[in-house]
Order: structure tokens, then C-alpha cells, then sequence
């Protein structure tokens, strides 16, 4: 049986968004660069032996677009690719916002979430160290790779591990809600039984029935 698992791709505008999700769904690099309002693809993975029916949104990143989906597809995501590109240290900076308004719309801090610090293929113009990239994913509580859309290096990583969060957060979730009703469940029997038990069976002794110590007075008819 497949799981179905929604993907959602944010990030600051020119970073690699669309050319990371294009890599990872068709295996193609996008060369020209063409600024992304929104767009959705499907496929399907197979991940440790299970089927997942992915869906992904791959958003705008640009302050003008965002409106357009804003919190919508954030509350409809299992789980969240945050790309950043290491060729320019204000992307780092523009993922704290995003990741924060995330958290607000799921209302949950441990989200599933990776970071990817994209173009590492432009090792030499790089400004954004791996040291960096790494802190900045610890303090989100988010996962952390290096990727290059351009040579497809841990394109395939990212998704799988994202998705691999996801289903774990499903399968904590679940054990928690099974517990709360075992809990449950065994409170309201133990309320049912205690209901249940009567005076005679609890030994206790049965109120005793107030006479009325006045005499009834006889009525004579002459």
C-alpha cells in the first residue's frame, strides 16, 4: 500500500529552486533561468521498500510572488525542502523568515525540514560555508545537505530524506495518538467498573429505613 506525501520547495528567488525539482523529477538541469510563480509535479518513489506517491510544489521566491501562494501551500505540506545558495550569503539570511512562518502555519516546531545549501558546483565563488549552512539547520531543527542542481549531486538525497522524516513524524504521531487512547480507554473502564459495583458486592451495609416514631391516631365513628 502507498503513502502519499506532499513536498513543498521555498526558498529566496534565484537560488535553485525549480532546477532542483526539475533534476530530481526529470533527471534534466534547467539552464535558463525563469522566475517561478508556482508549479506542481507528481512521482512516484520507492523509499526503504515502500511505495510514496510524492506530490511537489515548487514555489515562488521572489517577495512579489509569494502572496500568490503564501500560507496556502505551507499549511498543506508534509514536509519542507528550504534551498538556500552558497554563492550568496543573503539567501542563508532570507531562510529564517521563511522557516519561521512556516512553524506559525503548522503550528508544530518540529516540522519535517531539510536545508539545501544549492551550486556547491561553484565552489569557487562560494560565500556561504558548510560550517554555516550546518548551524543554521541545527537551530531549525532541520536536516542539512549540500547539493548542486547542475551535477545532480544529493538532488536524489534531499527528497529521500525529506520524505523519510515525513513518515517517521507519521509513525511518532501515531504511537502517540494509540497511547492517549490506551489511556483512555483504561480510564473510562476503570470509571465503568467502579460504577458498576453495588452495595451488597462491596460489603457496605445498606442505609437503614427512618420509622416515624409518632403513633397513628384511630378515628371513631359515633
Amino acid at each position: 500500500m502507498s503513502e502519499s506525501v506532499r513536498v513543498v520547495v521555498v526558498g529566496p528567488g534565484g537560488v535553485g529552486k525549480s532546477a532542483i525539482t526539475l533534476s530530481f523529477v526529470r533527471k534534466e538541469f534547467l539552464v535558463e533561468y525563469d522566475p517561478t510563480i508556482e508549479d506542481s509535479y507528481s512521482k512516484s518513489v520507492e523509499v526503504d521498500g515502500k511505495t510514496v506517491e510524492l506530490d511537489i510544489t515548487d514555489t515562488a521566491g521572489q517577495e512579489e510572488f509569494r502572496g500568490l501562494w503564501g500560507d496556502k501551500h505551507l499549511q498543506a505540506g508534509d514536509g519542507f525542502l528550504l534551498v538556500c545558495s552558497c554563492v550568496d550569503a543573503s539567501t542563508l539570511s532570507d531562510l529564517e523568515p521563511i522557516q519561521t512562518q512556516i512553524i506559525r502555519i503548522k503550528e508544530n516546531s518540529k516540522v519535517p525540514m531539510v536545508v539545501c545549501l544549492n551550486k556547491v558546483d561553484l565552489e569557487d565563488l562560494r560565500e556561504v560555508s558548510e560550517e554555516q549552512g550546518r548551524e543554521f539547520a541545527e537551530k531549525a531543527g532541520a536536516l542539512y545537505l549540500e547539493t548542486s542542481a547542475k551535477t545532480f549531486h544529493n538532488i536524489d538525497e534531499a527528497f529521500i530524506q525529506l520524505i523519510r522524516e515525513i513518515l517517521k513524524s507519521r509513525t511518532s504521531c501515531g504511537t502517540a495518538a494509540e497511547g492517549k487512547k490506551v489511556v483512555s480507554t483504561a480510564a473510562s473502564s476503570a470509571e465503568n467498573k467502579q460504577a458498576s459495583v453495588s452495595p451488597e458486592s462491596s460489603g457496605a451495609e445498606k442505609p437503614s429505613r427512618t420509622k416515624n416514631p409518632s403513633k397513628k391516631k384511630k378515628c371513631i365513628i359515633l
